[in-house]
């Protein structure tokens, strides 16, 4: 029997609108249930199974996310000469997932291309268990295939001469970026596990002076502000660069095709831009 969501009052079957991309994802339909569709003023879903990673990961991505850690980190211990590098990454990767989150909140799952991962994160606000529902290794494997693939292309263009530097340089700064996305990933997610299953080490990491991973309060003011007033913030999934990415909200940058314009520049250069700031702080040490 398919979910059943009460819209406006009314209770009918919805099927999700992008079955297809979460059964390739990995996705069973039990766990299709309805999420949240910003032109429409109230969707509640059926039940929701609120166990921790109950929509599995396929057995494909385990062995993917192996290999593609193991190879991240190779590939970042063996070139990484001071903290510079990880330290800056993770402020850096973190105010990247701080603008990929407003620009997803604020456009709407009927968008051109994107409208998939726009329903992805309206989702996720509807039912905030969702995160923690999904397999980290199921949202690990997307960010590698997305990371791996342009460091082995890197690698073969490094092979000529003169080359070779840069683009080690540039694959390090990438292997460092898609780490510190990895642990954004599970930063955000520890913030929705409910308290009494989170471990021990994690709440310390969320509790401690400068948090490491993403304190629940602070996540939920994010959750709890209606993002039809323009009043949400919070969106890094650290929280290490939100006091940044909100002054310029409180500035009234809030046009989402700014930030859509610069989440799509991130993407492609932020980890060129890291490479070349490490080049300089280490040349600088001489």
């Amino acid at each position: 029997m398919r979910p059943q969501c009460t819209i406006q009052g009314s209770s009918i079957p919805r099927p999700h609108p992008n079955r297809e991309l979460w059964e390739k994802l990995g996705f069973e339909d039990g766990s299709l249930d309805c999420f949240r569709d910003s032109e429409l003023s109230q969707i509640r879903c059926a039940r929701i199974d609120p166990g921790i990673g109950s929509i599995p990961a396929r057995w494909w991505q385990w062995p993917l996310v192996l290999v593609g850690v193991c190879a991240l980190a190779l590939q970042a211990a063996a070139h990484t000469s001071n903290l510079f590098l990880p330290a800056f990454s993770l402020l850096a990767t973190d105010f990247y997932t701080g603008a990929i989150h407003y620009t997803l909140d604020h456009f709407s799952p009927r968008a051109f291309i994107i409208g998939g991962l726009v329903s992805t994160f309206h989702r996720h606000h509807a039912d905030p268990s969702f995160v923690y529902r999904v397999s980290f290794v199921t949202s690990a494997s997307e960010l590698l295939v997305a990371a791996l693939l342009p460091l082995m292309v890197m690698g073969l263009l490094a092979i000529g001469p003169g080359t070779k530097s840069s683009m080690v340089a540039i694959r390090t700064a990438l292997a460092w970026k898609t780490i510190c996305l990895l642990w954004c990933e599970f930063s955000h997610r520890m913030a929705h596990v409910p308290a009494k299953r989170r471990p021990g080490w994690v709440t310390a990491l969320q509790e401690c002076s400068i948090a490491l991973l993403l304190p629940p309060a602070v996540h939920a003011r994010h959750h709890f502000k209606p993002l039809a007033k323009g009043s949400a913030n919070n969106f890094c999934q650290v929280g290490l660069a939100n006091p940044f990415l909100n002054g310029l909200l409180a500035c009234g940058l809030r046009c989402r095709w700014f930030w859509l314009l610069l989440t799509l520049t991130l993407t492609a250069f932020d980890f060129v831009l890291i490479a070349h700031l490490e080049s300089v702080s280490v040349g600088s040490q001489y």
